[in-house]
């Protein structure tokens, strides 16, 4: 409850709608309440004394009274339903915004198939019982109180059968959400199972086509699926056992009532009238009762989903702006690593992915990073825009500990090229514009034709509006890491860094573009990653990376006579030859 509370204080913009639909409720009780007497007066009065005029009015009247109630209905449900998709929306708002603070970190320990769940099924499971809980919680407990006032103004002795029925019913409902509880939990997070094996399928289709795994990927998700159908039915049969039970307290009621009534009837204490009325207002409490069961049922499942929602809006991004930044004074790109050691893991207990990383990114100089495979390349540039913190040591930029600079500001000035080019639906101009919305016509241009783009782009049929679909697919390996590197060059960055982004480049387009970045802007600082040598012969300064450790750098020329693993790096890449400056 205590999840669900908090959840609830979202509903405080929309107050008037909530007691709204409550106010509109309370009317079509007040009339559902009514209904049973005016039966009871045509049958007592009406029928007994065949006075047909006085059966037709009450007809009528009845008539009005239910217009009356459905129309209170009506105004419940769509005040009621305003609030809770109201809520709903600015909860998910909320949700997203803190998602988008987290760190990568903290994405990863959340992970992104159960994200997805708590930002679709989990809240659409929290906006249903909020809009339930403004109908039939409020219309349920009125008509349960109003119905047993009713029958006992009618017939006190009738209404012990009630005394003995209520109890047994609360008891079963008490017993299965009790056991419900836990059990709503497991569904989602077998839905949260499901949803990440389908999304990794979707995001890998291509390797699993490439190597012809498509039946692995039906048995895994066959697997997850089977997980979520067993938990659920599981689910479904405690959800089941409420309505067997009702059904058999409510007959059971109803015979009892027509027995002991016919008794109370036949000895002058109750009229046939009265006693329709009260097997009336008994079918209305035991109905309400089982109602309140079910979305109590409802609540507990809803209850989980809620945990798994506050669990997101409390978790404390760890990485954060200070509350007093630093805005160095120039925008030089100048970078850098002092004594840098990084390890993943969220208390540090896992061995260090870098250590005693130091180097310095002079102003307008390129430096390069090779290595071998899973050297600590591209962790060492995530480290630059904060993506995750150093565990000790520390990065400067332009002179000041990126820690004490504002995240937006830091990333700002750093442009970045990710190893994969993820492009996003939409136009390609707005693809490059991404960093920079205001951009203008002849930015964008600019931009494209440094990286090398333009060319291409006015080969397509609509030019920079030509649409992408999802990830670029329409696209080649090449041109979408021209679109990436021209999107990271349009808010001309002072530092540059590109993490294996010309990979996809044949080696002339790869020259031009070197030509062209280091001709645009010359006091540019860029650090580049790169698998080929060739592409990083002309860089002021190489570093050469190995498990995590920097093992030398320098000047090609220089790394070729006296570091080892660089050689080897050149011979491999050479066919055995040693290469040249």
């Amino acid at each position: 409850m205590t999840f669900f509370r908090r959840i609830l204080s979202y509903m405080k913009p929309y107050l008037l709608f909530a007691v709204l639909g409550p106010l509109f409720m309370v009317l079509e009780v007040a009339m559902d309440l009514f209904q049973p007497r005016l039966m009871q007066n045509i049958i007592d009065i009406g029928l007994a004394s065949m006075d047909l005029e006085y059966i037709l009015w009450m007809g009528l009247f009845m008539v009005v009274v239910a217009i009356a109630g459905l129309g209170g209905g009506a105004g419940c449900s769509y005040f009621a339903t305003v609030a809770g998709v109201s809520m709903g929306t600015d909860l998910r708002r909320e949700a997203f915004k803190r998602v988008q603070e987290l760190s990568l970190r903290d994405l990863d320990h959340l992970q992104t198939g159960s994200l997805i769940t708590r930002l679709t099924n989990d809240i659409i499971q929290v906006q249903e019982i909020s809009i339930m809980m403004m109908r039939i919680l409020v219309r349920a407990p009125l008509l349960i109180v109003g119905s047993l006032v009713m029958a006992i103004i009618l017939s006190p002795k009738l209404s012990l059968i009630l005394a003995a029925l209520i109890p047994l019913l609360l008891l079963a409902v008490f017993l299965i959400i009790r056991k419900s509880f836990p059990v709503f939990g497991e569904v989602q997070e077998k839905l949260d199972g499901l949803n990440t094996v389908t999304r990794e399928n979707l995001a890998g289709v291509r390797v699993v086509k490439a190597f012809v795994r498509q039946d692995h990927e039906k048995k895994r998700f066959g697997q997850a699926n089977q997980k979520l159908v067993k938990i659920t039915e599981k689910a479904a049969r405690i959800v089941a056992l409420i309505h067997p039970i009702m059904v058999l307290l409510l007959n059971g009621g109803i015979i009892l009532a027509v027995y002991f009534g016919g008794k109370l009837s036949s000895d002058g204490e109750l009229s046939t009238g009265q006693l329709m009325a009260y097997i009336n207002y008994l079918t209305q409490l035991l109905m309400s009762l089982l109602m309140v069961s079910i979305i109590l049922i409802r609540f507990s499942r809803a209850e989980a989903s809620a945990k798994r929602i506050i669990e997101i809006l409390d978790t404390v991004p760890e990485l954060k702006s200070p509350v007093k930044p630093v805005h160095p004074a120039a925008n030089t790109g100048e970078l850098v690593f002092d004594h840098v050691c990084f390890a993943y893991g969220r208390d540090g207990d896992e061995a260090d992915a870098l250590y005693d990383i130091s180097f310095v990114l002079k102003r307008g100089t390129t430096t390069a990073i090779v290595g071998t495979t899973g050297s600590g390349k591209s962790t060492l540039l995530n480290l630059i825009p904060r993506m995750y913190d150093v565990t000790s040591g520390r990065i400067l930029l332009d002179g000041i500990d990126i820690r004490e600079m504002d995240l937006m500001d830091l990333r700002k000035r750093c442009g970045m090229v990710p190893q994969e080019a993820v492009l996003l639906s939409g136009t390609i101009r707005e693809n490059i514009s991404y960093g920079k919305p205001g951009a203008t016509e002849t930015e964008i241009i600019a931009a494209a034709e440094t990286a090398q783009a333009a060319d291409f782009i006015m080969k397509t049929e609509k030019g920079f509006d030509t649409v992408l679909t999802q990830r670029g697919t329409n696209l080649s390996g090449g041109q979408k890491q021209r679109l990436a590197i021209a999107r990271a060059l349009l808010p001309d960055p002072a530092l540059l860094v590109l993490d294996d982004s010309l990979s996809a480049l044949d080696a002339d387009t790869a020259t031009r573009l070197q030509k062209a970045l280091s001709e645009k802007r010359q006091d540019r600082t860029s650090l580049i990653v790169a698998q080929r040598i060739a592409q990083v012969v002309s860089c002021d300064k190489i570093i050469v990376l190995d498990n995590g450790r920097i093992v030398d750098q320098a000047r090609h020329n220089i790394l070729l006579g006296r570091c080892g693993l660089y050689r080897d790096i050149v011979r491999s890449q050479n066919g055995g030859g040693e290469g040249d400056g």
